[in-house]
């Protein structure tokens, strides 16, 4: 998988079924790999693979569903847009690394798409892991101020009462 992985994005579009093929591995790491490989394919030539990435976000392993999530974070905003209900439902991963990814990816969103979530994000000021709450500062500041402003007092409070 890393050798193709190293292939230019176009050549690697032409092998990408072989490695959709791969995500039903036994081995986890084979999974990953084969997730991460996809993420290297154009934002275009991923789209067409989201749904098999997506289902990947269901792994029993938390490496293949962390490397899922980046993965979706490498589509177009708009692209992206259509999965954003499964991105945020890996906000309550049992894993703060996926945690953090979800939180990332939906910062790749446009801040129109991103504004409905942006609750969700606001929870996340206050997880356990420092990472994943520096990643919702950082998503947070990507919203318009009128949808960040929706959400200031709860921010404030938060930042007030919180370390990072």
């Amino acid at each position: 998988m890393k050798t193709l992985g190293e292939l230019s994005a176009e050549a690697l579009a032409s092998h990408a079924a072989a490695v959709v093929a791969k995500l039903e591995h036994s081995d986890a790491g084979v999974r990953r790999a084969a997730v991460e490989t996809l993420g290297k394919l154009s934002a275009e030539a991923l789209a067409s693979h989201a749904a098999a990435v997506l289902a990947k976000l269901e792994d029993s392993n938390s490496g293949v569903r962390q490397a899922a999530v980046e993965t979706l974070g490498k589509l177009s905003a708009e692209a992206l847009a259509p999965h954003a209900a499964a991105v945020l439902a890996k906000l309550e991963d049992s894993d703060e690394d996926v945690r953090q990814a979800a939180v990332q990816t939906l910062g790749k969103l446009s801040a129109e798409a991103l504004a409905p979530h942006a609750a969700a994000v606001v929870a996340k000021l206050e997880d356990s892991n420092r990472d994943v709450r520096l990643a919702a500062v950082e998503t947070l500041g990507k919203l318009s101020a009128e949808a960040l402003a929706s959400h200031a007092a709860a921010v404030l409070a938060k930042l007030e009462h919180s370390y990072f």
